[in-house]
């Protein structure tokens, strides 16, 4: 497949697709929120199968047609906006009418997460899209529709009140964050001894401890103060927009 020149921020596929893509997300989010709270939960698990599925699509496309059959640690699904997939395809497994109170604490975690930090992910990809704009006119419509995906999900949370806005309910959701961003690490670390493709490395979640980020803002600071302490204050700045975002939610749904 020949590639193709990446279409440029901010430019007309850019800016329409998100706008579109937006408009359709609050649509269709304000229409499942009023489905049953179980059905939406289904709904979810469906939307986290098709998820693994596009996602596996996405890894066999980079491995046999763009890579010669070498695995490139870049595009590995862990990033914050890849946990979505596998909360979906967990939180049928803690839904049901006999559930206890752990499956009820840990689905309303999930579901806070996505409404929070899931959300602002999701809008900071779409707005500074650098890494979704591939040469490859597959695979930026695969990071675009995944991303706004996330904005459905996240909206249709809020809009049917199925996480927990509480401040208990944010720290389960902030604790699930930093056990994710732990995980990830542990990926950085594993992937960088064990490389596979020449130049390709894991930064997932965008806080290798080797290699400054190529987050722009980070960057600067991983330059000034050195790369783990910018990674601790990215990580604790993701969980303050997330916090905020939990803040304007409560306040709204009053």
């Amino acid at each position: 497949m020949t590639p193709m020149t990446p279409p440029p921020m901010f430019g007309i596929f850019h800016i329409s697709t998100v706008l579109a893509g937006t408009l359709l997300a609050v649509f269709f989010a304000k229409r499942a929120a009023k489905l049953p709270k179980d059905r939406i939960i289904r709904l979810f698990g469906i939307l986290g199968l098709i998820m693994a599925f596009s996602e596996l699509g996405k890894q066999l496309f980079y491995y046999y047609v763009v890579n010669d059959r070498q695995f490139d640690w870049w595009i590995f699904p862990f990033q914050l906006c890849s946990v979505p997939m596998y909360l979906c395809l967990l939180m049928p497994l803690f839904s049901g009418r006999r559930r206890s109170k752990t499956a009820e604490k840990v689905q309303n975690s999930f579901c806070t997460f996505l409404a929070t930090y899931s959300l602002f992910g999701a809008v900071m990809a779409l707005l500074w899209p650098e890494d979704m704009l591939r040469p490859f006119l597959l695979m930026t419509l695969h990071g675009f529709l995944w991303h706004l995906l996330l904005v459905f999900l996240s909206l249709t949370v809020i809009f049917s009140g199925l996480g927990d806005f509480s401040v208990c309910g944010f720290l389960d959701a902030v604790l699930l964050f930093f056990g994710l961003a732990f995980i990830a690490t542990l990926i950085n670390v594993f992937g960088w001894y064990h490389p596979s493709l020449p130049g390709s490395y894991p930064d997932m979640f965008y806080i290798t401890p080797f290699v400054m980020t190529t987050q722009p803002v980070v960057r600067s600071v991983a330059e000034a103060v050195g790369i783990v302490p910018a990674n601790i204050l990215y990580l604790l700045s993701i969980s303050l927009f997330a916090g905020l975002i939990c803040l304007a939610v409560r306040r709204l749904c009053r």
